[in-house]
């Protein structure tokens, strides 16, 4: 008896697959800082491994039988698989990332919110390169010293000018002394990348002040959610970056660093699916070789 018999599913009628499309910015709820701490403190019972093995495996055999699971909370995740989910990755390899919100047909949607998904990610993924913060740290890599005469220093004061100001680290660059601070940080976080290269979040915090020292411009709130670069594993297997971590992986991409470690927070359940068909083990394991498959192709790159 497999898991959708177990579970009573239809397996004669399974719904349409959602497809995720663009979402206006700024539009999902995302995580509260309450709500993260929340997921964190539950991840000892429910990422245990008497309880988060079912949860997954009960949850793959519902999308894949098109019905609904609920949310997978990626903490949950983290706590039962812990370095198992972490990959380094030479960071020229991440070409496409995956947009932090989108629309769904019954509303706006953050995909921090589960790490497993079943929808259709097409017309939500996009090229690195060509979003903003990438050409923002890419000059602040090879710009001036002074960066008062950078494009980027320009379009975040033509914001304020026209009246839509942007937003960065969840804060409205609203004024001059915003867009100052958000320069500065960013420029102490590429002299650090020079420096050390980017590693583990558990190991930044131990050895630099940039958190402390930045205080006005990350917020509380936004240094609880803070991890390592986010990545999700699409239905066919490829890498493409999540949300967490977009100024770190730009400037490793600006700065042609060999290496950069990141996490696995979201992962399509096909691709869970194919593994165990092509494994036969249960999904909470599959899920693990499969990672640990993709990691030792990262290694021989």
């Amino acid at each position: 008896m497999n898991f959708h018999d177990r579970l009573g599913l239809d397996k004669e009628a399974p719904r349409a697959t959602v497809a995720y499309r663009p979402a206006p910015r700024h539009v999902a709820k995302r995580h509260s800082a309450l709500e993260h701490m929340a997921a964190r403190a539950g991840a000892p019972i429910f990422g245990s491994r008497f309880v988060f093995p079912r949860r997954l495996n009960e949850a793959v055999a519902l999308l894949q039988a098109g019905q609904e699971a609920g949310d997978l909370p990626p903490e949950h995740a983290a706590g039962y698989y812990g370095a198992d989910l972490h990959l380094d990755l030479d960071p020229a390899t991440l070409t496409h990332r995956i947009s932090d919100e989108v629309t769904t047909p019954d509303g706006a949607r953050w995909m921090g919110r589960s790490f497993l998904d079943a929808a259709d990610w097409s017309g939500v993924i996009s090229r690195i390169d060509e979003s903003p913060i990438h050409l923002e740290m890419c000059e602040l890599v090879a710009g001036p010293s002074d960066y008062r005469r950078t494009q980027t220093y320009r379009n975040l004061m033509l914001g304020i000018e026209v009246g839509k100001p942007a937003y960065r680290h969840g804060v409205l660059m609203s004024s001059t002394e915003r867009i100052d601070a958000y320069i500065i940080y960013c420029r102490d976080l590429i002299k650090s990348a020079r420096k050390r290269g980017i590693v583990r979040h558990t190991v930044l915090g131990r050895f630099h002040r940039l958190r402390l020292k930045h205080r006005r411009l990350r917020s509380i709130a936004v240094d609880a959610g803070e991890r390592d670069v986010g990545v999700a594993i699409t239905a066919d297997g490829t890498i493409i970056r999540l949300l967490g971590g977009k100024h770190r992986m730009a400037i490793a991409q600006a700065l042609k660093l060999p290496r950069i470690p990141v996490e696995v927070r979201l992962v399509h359940a096909a691709w869970i699916a194919e593994l165990m068909n092509r494994t036969g083990l249960p999904a909470h394991l599959a899920l693990k070789e499969g990672v640990a498959e993709l990691r030792a192709a990262a290694a021989r790159l």
